[in-house]
């Protein structure tokens, strides 16, 4: 074990009742654990939160690892019970917990969610959130296209499931509230109008190189925000996915070698809103007449290889 994270530790163990330790098992993997003391007496809570060498996941899990103790050092100093996270925890604290190790780009995306649903109901606790507010709620967004309301519902069904699992909640409030997508035709690029766009200049560079990598690659949005220099190897992009944590090994091709040429963050990207904006310009001035997003750069590289 690393003398850093043993600092860090002794840094966030300072004047705190609970104490964050780093335990070593027989395979060799480090988890955190919290240790309680009450008169004499000893308690060691497992979290399940590993400590990996990669140093994104790291500060992931010692981010994870400082709100779970604080909710139990809250508890422990007004005696509330220990054997679950607080049934009374505002629903943005308990979701920040459940949220901790997600990539940011998807974080921002859950935190909407809560945030619309935190408007129609403010000061909602994890704990009382019932089905009539869930289907409320669900009501109130049925001016949004299909797909926006059934990311909220999703998003919310998440962290209702993890306070089911903690005991929190008997039943997911959110659990098959959804509502039925008309699936349009998914627009995607033709290889002539990709050498177009090729031949076309961006506004924001890196926009461009980022939306041409993914239909050289069929990364997703989040997974190319995160993408980093140490995830290139011999010519392979080796990752985990933001979406689905399932580990990859993608061969890259020339083409999209040549948009990277840079040591740690690969593509330096604007917020959603004005990648949105710069993207649409771009295509706007290419002479493309399609209505393209980001996520139609997938679709391209999927008819790519289909072609």
């Amino acid at each position: 074990m690393k003398s850093d994270i043993k600092s860090a530790i002794q840094v966030l163990n300072a004047d705190k009742l609970v104490k964050i330790r780093l335990k070593e098992t027989g395979a060799g993997n480090h988890y955190f654990v919290l240790d309680l003391y009450c008169e004499g007496k000893r308690t060691r809570i497992s979290t399940g939160i590993k400590y990996t060498s990669d140093k994104r996941q790291q500060a992931m899990a010692i981010r994870k690892i400082t709100i779970l103790r604080d909710q139990y050092e809250h508890r422990f100093r007004f005696g509330a019970p220990r054997n679950s996270l607080d049934y009374n925890l505002p629903l943005d604290k308990y979701a920040d917990i459940v949220l901790a190790d997600k990539l940011l780009q998807n974080k921002r995306v859950y935190m909407c969610a809560v945030r619309s649903f935190l408007k129609q109901y403010p000061g909602a606790t994890i704990g009382n959130i019932t089905r009539y507010q869930a289907a409320q709620f669900q009501r109130s967004l049925l001016n949004r296209k299909p797909a926006t309301i059934n990311h909220y519902i999703q998003a919310l069904s998440l962290i209702c499931k993890s306070a089911v699992k903690d005991s929190i909640l008997e039943s997911n409030p959110f659990d098959g509230l959804r509502v039925k997508q008309n699936r349009g035709i998914r627009n995607f690029l033709s290889l002539d109008e990709i050498q177009i766009l090729v031949a076309t200049d961006c506004f924001h560079p890196a926009v461009k190189n980022a939306f041409l990598f993914s239909c050289f690659t069929g990364l997703r949005l989040g997974d190319i925000t995160a993408l980093n220099s140490s995830q290139i190897i011999d010519g392979y992009i080796v990752l985990s996915q933001g979406k689905t944590g399932a580990p990859v090994r993608i061969l890259i091709p020339n083409a999209a070698l040549a948009l990277i040429d840079d040591d740690g963050l690969l593509f330096k990207l604007p917020s959603y809103k004005y990648l949105r904006k710069y993207l649409a310009q771009w295509i706007s001035d290419a002479g493309i007449k399609k209505h393209i997003t980001f996520h139609c750069a997938r679709h391209t590289f999927a008819t790519l290889q289909l072609t």
